[in-house]
């Protein structure tokens, strides 16, 4: 690979997404991105340390710091950069792999995790703003810090496209509802994904109203119901009266198709799942008094090992077992969301660790999530569109057995490698020249 093309290919990336920003909300994008690569990390100051003018000596090596710093952390606080358009931009730009074949192979994995911050309330001090109550779902417990919307695209391929990484606060001025909020998120993707991709749900999202709303945004999607005795909803099945709790209309459904599906680390073992469903429509809380309501949907009740069965609640007409493997498909698919979280939450493998962001404004910490994405972005971007950087990187990361769980973990580690070795005035020159051509 020329030692040309990757500043080149970053350029040209940068500058698609910016070009409607003014110049220094541009140069601050670009800079902040390449910091980004070359530390693994979202912390300014880290950043600074690794663009710094390598001609400088004395203090003139701690000035150009400073002054780096200084605009790194006014920008992330700057009203003049135009953040919607930027992710605008950024979903136009991914649109292009989402829409392929309509979509058809595609899982939009939907998940909230949390930003914690324990230490952020300082005594004496309002601390972080807006702070609220957020559940760690890995500890299970409830701390101070911010939730966030998270949408994740997987292709056909296995490439994961990162959509929305967006925190929120129930004390924010404006707020309506967790709801409300995810379903802005939903509206803003949604017209960039095309119309055969599945959208997957876990538990939680069955709730009254959820499946009809998502209906009126035209998408086909899958929800893990909860399947308790005494708090799942009513669904109403044609051979029968009167509503059922969801555990007993599963328990009803008898297997017709069954295949096997394969898991480990390798993937190399298989366990037997059968598969058998239903067609329904919701009913309300009380059996009695709420009639069925909205479209006639379908319930896929998977069986294996387990306990208790899996019990999805989906749009897709469950016809034929081609179309029961494809939800089921679907929704094992947005698993793979968890450890992308997980992953880039923390800094061993190929993350940012975006939990630790330090800033006092909310804006700031949506604006610093926004970068995250478009980082993400741009390693599966280049995965589509630049093999020969792709190649390169690879090569020049060291080997570990992180890398079969995730091939992001060798690319970042290697782009990390390639952009130390090229000098900050040639990425400059490079962003001047396309900033020119955009």
């Amino acid at each position: 690979m020329s030692d040309l093309q990757y500043p080149r290919s970053f350029s040209s990336w940068v500058a698609s997404l910016t070009r409607d920003q003014h110049a220094p909300q541009r140069k601050f994008i670009f800079d902040a991105l390449l910091g980004i690569t070359r530390t693994r990390t979202i912390c300014p100051a880290r950043w600074a340390d690794s663009l710094r003018d390598e001609h400088a000596e004395g203090k003139a090596v701690n000035r150009g710091m400073n002054r780096l710093k200084m605009r790194f952390c006014r920008n992330l606080r700057s009203t003049r950069l135009d953040d919607d358009a930027v992710r605008r931009a950024y979903l136009g730009k991914v649109g292009q792999f989402l829409m392929k074949n309509d979509g058809e192979g595609t899982v939009i994995a939907f998940d909230g995790t949390d930003i914690q911050k324990p230490y952020a309330l300082r005594a004496g001090t309002s601390g972080m703003e807006y702070l609220c109550g957020a559940h760690d779902g890995s500890e299970h417990e409830v701390g101070w810090g911010y939730p966030v919307t998270y949408i994740n695209a997987e292709l056909p391929d296995g490439n994961q496209f990162p959509l929305c990484l967006r925190p929120f606060s129930f004390r924010e001025p404006g707020f309506r509802s967790q709801w409300a909020e995810e379903r802005a998120r939903i509206e803003e993707v949604a017209p960039y994904v095309g119309k055969k991709a599945i959208w997957a749900f876990d538990r939680g999202y069955d709730a009254r109203g959820t499946p009809s709303d998502l209906d009126d945004l035209d998408i086909q999607f899958v929800i893990r119901l909860v399947a308790s005795p005494t708090r799942s909803r009513f669904l109403h099945t044609p051979d029968r009266k009167h509503p059922r709790r969801v555990n007993v209309v599963a328990a009803s459904v008898m297997p017709t198709h069954t295949i096997a599906v394969p898991y480990g680390k390798r993937q190399k073992k298989t366990r037997t799942v059968s598969l058998g469903a239903v067609e329904v429509r919701l009913g309300g809380g009380e059996a009695v008094k709420h009639a069925p309501t909205g479209p006639t949907r379908w319930v896929l009740v998977c069986r294996s090992h387990f306990k208790e069965p899996l019990v999805l609640l989906t749009s897709v007409p469950l016809t034929s077992p081609e179309a029961m493997e494809r939800v089921h498909d679907a929704y094992q698919r947005r698993w793979k969301v968890e450890e992308s979280l997980r992953a880039a939450k923390n800094t061993r493998l190929f993350g940012l660790g975006f939990e630790d962001a330090r800033l006092m404004r909310l804006a700031a910490v949506q604006r610093l999530l926004l970068l995250v994405v478009l980082y993400y972005g741009y390693v599966a971007w280049l995965r589509h569109q630049d093999t020969a950087v792709i190649t390169a990187a690879r090569a020049r990361a060291a080997t570990g057995s992180d890398e079969q769980r995730d091939p992001r973990y060798r690319i970042v580690r290697g782009l990390g490698t390639i952009s130390s070795g090229i000098s900050p005035r040639t990425f400059a020159r490079w962003r001047s020249s396309a900033a020119t051509r955009a």
